[in-house]
Formats: C-alpha cells, structure tokens, sequence
C-alpha cells in the first residue's frame, strides 16, 4: 500500500506527488555526473580484450562492459612513470574531461586506480589513428582541416 500525501496524490514506489514532479522537471544533468572516479575493481565492470596501442606512459586496450555489452577504449597510465606535478596535471586534466560534453571530443566514463596505474575508460573510437591520416593528406592546411570539422 502506498502511502498519499494531504492533497491525495501518491508519493513512493514509482507513484509521484506533485512536488516529486517538480523536481524532476527542475533536474539538470551536468557532465560532472557522468566521468565517475570508482572505488570498485575494474575487472568488476569490464572485460579487457585486445592491446589497441601502446604510448610513452601506458597503454590502451578495448574493453567490454560486463553490464550493458558497450566496447570502450581503458588507457593504462604507470603511475611509476609519473612524478608528483604530472600526476597533479593528470587529475586537473580528469577534472577538465568532467566538465566537457561535446560530440567531436572523446568522452571519458570512468577513472579506476590502483597502486600501479590509473585506469581512464573513454569512448572506442574506429578508424585508427587521427595524426596517421593526417600526414597521408598533404599538404594539410587550414582550410582541409575546416572541411572534416563541419
């Protein structure tokens, strides 16, 4: 039995008050909410399938999430490889990728640690790498740049 509220409308169990719909209206998403730093082990979510790259400070591989079946691209970053002011750049860099929502920039959905490495969980983008196609385009100039921007 669900309880009502003095003007009689339902207020629990997935029946709204009039106030419970206000509210909803008013929610605003912010892209803080969706870059979450998890306390959970990564391999709770996600399944790490094949090595897409390697870099000066980690790696990247594919990973499938256990949950929804979406693949996703899981940067490894050594902590060993960082000093103090990189991994403090790292962080106000994290802090940046929450506030930025927009279709041309990669998103990035999760950020798990370890005693090793951070582990940044971001769209998979196909299509190889981005600098690769740029030198087969020659010469690259602003206005070539302009048209894959549209």
């Amino acid at each position: 039995m669900n309880p009502e509220t003095k003007n009689g409308d339902k207020n629990c169990n997935g029946n709204s008050s009039k106030s419970d719909k206000e509210t909803l209206n008013n929610l605003k998403v912010n892209p803080k909410m969706l870059v979450r730093s998890s306390s959970q082990a990564l391999l709770d979510n996600y399944t790490i399938g094949k090595l897409l790259g390697e870099g000066g400070f980690g790696t990247v591989c594919l990973v499938t999430h256990k949950s929804t079946g979406i693949m996703r691209a899981m940067k490894m970053i050594s902590k060993k490889k960082m000093n103090k002011k990189e991994e403090d750049k790292f962080f106000e860099e994290l802090a940046l990728l929450r506030e930025i929502d927009h279709p041309n920039i990669v998103k990035v959905f999760e950020h798990f640690q370890d005693e090793k490495y951070h582990y940044l969980v971001s769209d998979y983008c196909t299509g190889g790498e981005l600098f690769e196609r740029i030198k087969e385009i020659s010469p690259f100039t602003e206005k070539v740049a302009a048209n894959y921007m549209k």
